[in-house]
């Protein structure tokens, strides 16, 4: 794993702190709401999706041992499997065309050794399942509109206390769109200094 980009795993510090925040908002929402799927994205590339999808979704695995699912639904530039560690396929957009079965897609980190003291192993992504992108590629937008994914969020909600999804920025691609229908809510990114106002309104 990058551990540069992965301030979630911290115990103190003030990005674990934004991360704690963000992850007391979500739960306030569920209170009021159902909320399990969660889609990730913004107006433009370069915001910090992806960034953010897998910190809120190792946050919520560390909190009271929530078992949580995370998706890379963007199946054009996929990075998350870059930031854990993993393989890029096969993936979602390998799903979504009917290539491989839900559980093939599922990743797990191994277990970890720890001091001989312990006696026992941990992983060290506690909690956490991942999907990479699989390579859509051109057929991205046809693929995110396929009802299968539909179907893998009825099928792993079960199995989950929380499902992310990080996805492709909304306005230069319909993919998003697309995938936001299967979910229960949206985060929308805004990077400070980067995200224009009129983008954000849009």
């Amino acid at each position: 794993p990058a551990f540069a980009q992965l301030p979630a795993l911290l115990q103190r510090g003030p990005a674990v702190e934004q991360f704690r925040s963000l992850r007391s908002r979500i739960f306030e929402l569920r209170d009021v709401s159902p909320l399990k799927s969660i889609l990730v994205s913004s107006g433009m590339p370069q915001e910090g999706k992806s960034y953010i999808s897998v910190n809120l979704a190792l946050s919520l695995a560390r909190h009271k041992n929530s078992k949580v699912l995370l998706i890379d639904g963007d199946m054009r530039r996929y990075t998350i499997h870059q930031i854990l560690g993993c393989d890029s396929q096969p993936g979602l957009a390998d799903y979504l065309a009917g290539k491989a079965g839900i559980v093939e897609i599922m990743q797990r980190a191994e277990q970890q050794p720890v001091p001989e003291i312990a006696k026992q192993q941990q992983p060290l992504l506690p909690n956490l399942t991942f999907i990479a992108g699989g390579n859509g590629g051109d057929k991205a937008a046809d693929l995110s509109g396929s009802p299968r994914f539909g179907d893998l969020i009825r099928l792993a909600s079960p199995h989950f206390d929380w499902i992310i999804v990080d996805s492709s920025p909304v306005l230069p691609v319909s993919d998003a769109v697309n995938l936001a229908r299967s979910c229960d809510g949206v985060l929308l990114v805004a990077r400070s200094g980067v995200t224009k106002f009129p983008i954000a309104q849009r």
